[in-house]
């Protein structure tokens, strides 16, 4: 807000010393304006047949895209060789290459769609094409998604953002608000792509737009998906199917979504499959190879679940094909995670650690945190089915401190979001120093015309300086309720953040207070299971023929040393700080007369077991523990009336 006034006062005293000069630039800038319009009328009827024919080539191309991709780059490459044919550098000479960039895209060649989207961007740079630039920095920003550089494509989102609002164009603005909410779904920040994702819906919904709006219900529907949220997810993905036609394109990405609820949540798998062969089908006939092999992956995992092992191998290995044929980096990470947890129904050990380590490198390479999270618990899951607690361990602690680096990433990328804010404000800045310069050099061209109009400027001019002081007075006091408003949205984000990790650490705890009840409870089975065959044993023994009393010795002298119980009670211990931190070390620092018997017998009060669960878990005597318990009393300085467990529990 400091920074704010300070340009606002500046902003008054520049006013206030130029007063005279704005005069004449206010009527120059009328004149210009007036001259511009005129060149440029003139420029676009010379062009008018050429265009035309251009125009129509780029309308054929635009019909294919949802029926044959093939014919549409067929038009498109006709009307760019009429373009260059008639050196024409106009908005359809854009349009012929973007359209290019935009059908190659849906065929998944992405190097192809890259090169013919920049090449756009460059003839709407010379032809001075807003539209174009807008439209080429959006599609970059979709293929760079494609190719997991993810903040090439958030760099070309946010230009294609500032250009769209410089143009009003609000129908489009929303389509770009979508993709950069879908890159940052992604890459596992949900709370950015909610922002987005609520702009585009708004923008939807002031234009009354169906297309925009089925869109971005299907992306919400999504997000929601990610989120575990089924019901508010089902909501959104049959909103958007309600507004579509079935022959659509849009059509297919929807029932994919559909068909995950069904089968994920809803355990439906004919239901489920039935939409994903529809999806399929769809994108079949349009040639859409990134598709049919999504479609694939998700029949894959349907058949799996059902237990039709060789079918859901085929169709996992087949969309792995597709994905690895088109070099869609993101999503073949993706199925190799799917692959890898299909070795693992089938306790294909070996295949199933290859493929999800290399689930795990792909994603921690494309930062897809969503792809990182999900390997390291399927290799937890895998180790704990192979018997091997160490790696297991090893994975759930990684898995864990992942879960913390995601929060810190999305500090730094909000830290990141408002850094790009801020440079574009003040490159906006410096364009409107540069303008005013230019406006300075007309003046000296025009001046004679100026003074002959000078009564009448400064009237024109004293009211129109009015105007803008006044409404620049009303930006900084929203601008100012608007940084308001995000410092407090941004305190909401952290609270929601801390109780997450909060309700994350609770989950643990409860986890690992679970393994001590067990391993506790187990020391107690064994030594007593222990106890009674030794008793046993001693009973008989005097019965048996003296030559089998040594071994009969040797048996009790082998139950003897497993019923002590200094190893378990070193594991016991481990499971016991991990839940109560510090308890041991409080304690001994409180009462340094406390020896290791002493602490054990706290500990198992602690866990509230009783004397005979005690004495069973320490092989020891119920009269032992009492007495045990009745020095540890005394030792810490309790009188006779008071509760020992009580005390012990509030340490």
């Amino acid at each position: 807000m400091h920074y704010l006034c300070n340009k606002s006062i500046q902003m008054n005293a520049f006013i206030r010393d130029n007063l005279g000069r704005s005069v004449f630039i206010f009527i120059g800038l009328i004149m210009m304006s007036s001259f511009i319009l005129i060149q440029k009328t003139s420029d676009a009827a010379n062009d008018t047949i050429q265009s035309s024919r251009l125009s129509e080539l780029n309308n054929k191309a635009i019909k294919f895209w949802d029926s044959s991709l093939d014919s549409a780059c067929l038009y498109s490459r006709k009307a760019i060789n009429f373009s260059r044919k008639n050196h024409l550098v106009t908005e359809e000479s854009v349009k012929a290459y973007l359209y290019m960039a935009v059908a190659l895209f849906y065929q998944s060649r992405y190097d192809s769609a890259t090169f013919y989207a920049l090449k756009g961007l460059k003839v709407s740079n010379i032809a001075q094409s807003k539209w174009g630039a807008g439209f080429a920095n959006n599609l970059l920003c979709v293929l760079e998604r494609r190719r997991a550089n993810y903040q090439k494509a958030i760099d070309y989102g946010l230009k294609s953002v500032e250009i769209r609002k410089q143009l009003k164009d609000t129908f489009n603005l929303a389509g770009v608000y979508q993709n950069l909410a879908n890159i940052y779904s992604f890459t596992g920040d949900p709370s950015t792509a909610i922002d987005y994702l609520s702009k585009s819906l708004e923008l939807y919904l002031a234009t009354n737009d169906t297309a925009g709006l089925q869109l971005v219900h299907g992306s919400i529907g999504n997000l929601y998906l990610d989120m575990k949220d089924e019901e508010k997810g089902k909501e959104h993905i049959l909103r958007a199917l309600a507004l579509i036609n079935k022959k659509e394109l849009n059509y297919a990405d929807i029932s994919l979504n559909l068909g995950t609820i069904y089968l994920e949540f809803d355990k439906k798998y004919d239901s489920a499959l039935q939409l994903f062969y529809e999806s399929r089908k769809i994108y079949k006939t349009i040639g859409i190879e990134d598709g049919v092999a999504t479609a694939d992956q998700n029949i894959g995992i349907a058949l799996l679940k059902q237990g039709k092992i060789k079918e859901a191998y085929e169709k996992l290995k087949s969309a792995e094909s597709i994905f690895e044929s088109i070099g869609d980096s993101s999503q073949i990470a993706n199925v190799s995670l799917s692959l890898g947890k299909f070795y693992l129904k089938v306790s294909d050990f070996d295949s199933a650690n290859l493929l999800l380590s290399k689930a795990l490198w792909l994603g921690q390479k494309f930062k897809q945190s969503n792809i990182v999270n999900e390997s390291l618990h399927q290799l937890y899951e895998m180790y704990k089915l192979q018997g091997n607690p160490e790696k297991a361990l090893s994975c759930f602690e990684k898995y864990t401190a992942y879960q913390d680096s995601i929060e810190k990433v999305l500090i730094s990328s909000r830290l990141n979001n408002m850094e790009a804010k801020y440079q574009t404000v003040l490159k906006e800045r410096q364009i409107e120093l540069l303008k005013h310069e230019k406006e300075k050099s007309k003046w000296r061209e025009v001046r004679l015309f100026y003074l002959l109009l000078s009564v009448i400027a400064v009237v024109l001019a004293t009211g129109l300086l009015l105007y803008l002081k006044r409404k620049k007075e009303r930006q900084i006091a929203r601008q100012q309720n608007e940084i308001l408003v995000q410092k407090k949205q941004l305190v909401e984000k952290e609270l929601e953040t801390k109780r997450i990790k909060q309700k994350e650490m609770e989950q643990e705890i409860e986890y690992k207070s679970k393994q001590l009840s067990t391993h506790a409870l187990n020391m107690v089975q064994k030594n007593r299971v222990l106890g009674e065959v030794k008793q046993h044993l001693e009973e008989i023994s005097g019965k048996v023929k003296p030559e089998f009393r040594p071994n009969l010795k040797k048996i009790n002298l082998l139950l003897a040393r497993n019923m002590k119980t200094d190893k378990e009670w070193n594991l016991f211990k481990m499971y016991f700080e991990q839940v109560n931190k510090n308890f041991f070390q409080n304690l001994s620092e409180q009462y340094p007369e406390l020896n290791t018997n002493d602490l054990r017998h706290c500990a198992l009060i602690k866990l509230s077991l009783n004397v005979k669960e005690a004495a069973s878990l320490l092989n020891v005597s119920p009269h032992t523990v009492k007495s045990a318990r009745y020095r540890l009393k005394k030792k810490l300085s309790l009188k006779p009336d008071d509760n020992l467990g009580a005390f012990i529990r509030n340490i």
